[in-house]
């Protein structure tokens, strides 16, 4: 059973604090019937010296003051010579010196004996009853008491571990809200210097180690793909005169034209990641927000892969309304191109990519349906993620890098919107976007 700390801590509490009343408990009525017990045999002492003195020969032994007094005079052969007390029984409640209980007349006796002079034995006994009156009102206080004792201690378990816990949640709320691409705050550390003071510092310490390194992947990234635009860009642009120019030998184009494609594809990579790496360095995207329609816009982008669609065999429909929304008409484009171009890498033949806009009060939405392969439900919590592939089978046959729908989600967050995707393997995928 997978409970909360501080649940478990305060059962722990409670089964602790249970366990001390019952040994508190059994302590006191042992205690307090022990005391009550000598008390009574003290009594029993003090008038057994006093009958002493004023035996005399005869049935009846001298009145003893109590009515729950009872005494015996005992022969050393076992005979009950002289009694005292009502419902006396006539055997010997004890034949010689010593102390002990015994049952008779309906109720318990505590019983003394005393050696007298010429062998015979004094018996002086008394009522337990007020004894056990007072141990079962103290068990009855203490199984009442108990449930509150609990409650109360539970209760001051649970508050005191969730203040024991609560700079835990402060730390655990603040590290997920930790967002690789903008600089965290410091986890507050607790002012004792404890355990949580030194996880607070741990904590910050690791992230401080995590934020360096992303800094570091960053630059190069930055760094890496802007040193790669010109050399490929100076190679696809080789490759085309080559491919164009008629003196280049038939037998080489088959291969100049795999290089150039392959050149494109590290190109697009490449623009991928120094795109990334401008947003990350909140350069890119001064968004220039105006209104447009996006319905309008998403037709012009199903109109550029129009030739693509059909060389797939897939159908590629636009519908929807009319649906104002401010946006920076190039990124969104992006964003739309991006989706559709994904879409249709993963929808076989005979298959269908829909696109439809809706408006919802001052929303905009923004769908892209396929009927294409779909992504297990495992995996849709990574598709965000930088180089993450869904299909890595296929990854290499469509030239992704795992980059497009990373560069879709930070744009739509550009435009302060959201994205979210449903898909069923082997049924499709949905992605929509919200502008608001």
């Amino acid at each position: 059973m997978n409970l909360p700390v501080r649940v478990r801590l305060t059962l722990w509490y409670s089964a602790v604090l249970l366990v001390i009343l019952g040994v508190v408990g059994v302590f006191l009525v042992a205690r307090l019937r022990a005391g009550l017990v000598r008390g009574v045999d003290d009594d029993l002492a003090a008038r057994s010296q006093v009958v002493a003195q004023g035996v005399r020969p005869g049935p009846r032994l001298p009145s003893l003051g109590l009515q729950e007094i009872v005494a015996q005079l005992v022969a050393g052969d076992g005979r009950v010579l002289s009694v005292a007390g009502e419902s006396v029984p006539s055997y010997p409640l004890l034949q010689g010196p010593g102390r002990g209980v015994e049952h008779f007349a309906g109720a318990d006796y505590r019983v003394l004996g005393t050696r007298l002079p010429g062998g015979t034995t004094l018996v002086v006994g008394r009522e337990l009853d007020e004894v056990q009156h007072a141990v079962r009102g103290l068990i009855l206080l203490l199984l009442a008491s108990t449930p509150i004792a609990l409650a109360l201690g539970g209760g001051g378990g649970w508050l005191l571990a969730r203040a024991a816990l609560r700079p835990v949640d402060v730390m655990t709320k603040m590290a997920a809200a930790v967002d690789p691409h903008r600089d965290h705050e410091p986890i507050p550390v607790p002012d004792p210097d404890d355990e949580l003071s030194r996880l607070a510092r741990t904590l910050n310490d690791m992230l401080g180690r995590l934020h360096d390194a992303l800094e570091q992947e960053r630059r190069f990234s930055a760094d890496a793909s802007h040193e790669l635009r010109t050399p490929l860009g100076i190679m696809g642009a080789e490759l085309d005169v080559a491919l164009r120019s008629k003196s280049t030998p038939d037998a080489a184009r088959p291969t100049l034209s795999s290089l150039r494609e392959e050149v494109a594809t590290l190109t697009r990579v490449v623009e991928n990641l120094f795109l990334l790496a401008r947003m990350d360095q909140q350069q890119a995207a001064v968004v220039d927000r105006q209104y447009a329609d996006l319905l309008e816009l998403t037709t012009r982008v199903a109109a550029r892969f129009a030739t693509k669609a059909s060389d797939r065999g897939v159908e590629l429909t636009v519908e929807g309304v009319a649906a104002a929304a401010r946006v920076d008409t190039d990124l969104m484009s992006l964003v739309l191109s991006n989706l559709v171009d994904n879409a249709l890498e993963y929808t076989g033949r005979g298959g269908s990519v829909r696109m439809t806009v809706g408006q919802n009060g001052s929303a905009a939405t923004v769908s892209v349906a396929d009927t294409g392969i779909g992504i297990a439900p495992e995996q849709l919590a990574h598709i965000f993620d930088r180089f993450y592939r869904a299909d890595r089978a296929r990854s290499r046959k469509t030239g992704g890098a795992g980059l497009g729908l990373a560069i879709v989600q930070r744009l739509v967050e550009a435009h302060d919107g959201s994205i979210e995707v449903s898909s069923r393997p082997g049924q499709g995928s949905t992605f929509v976007v919200h502008i608001g």
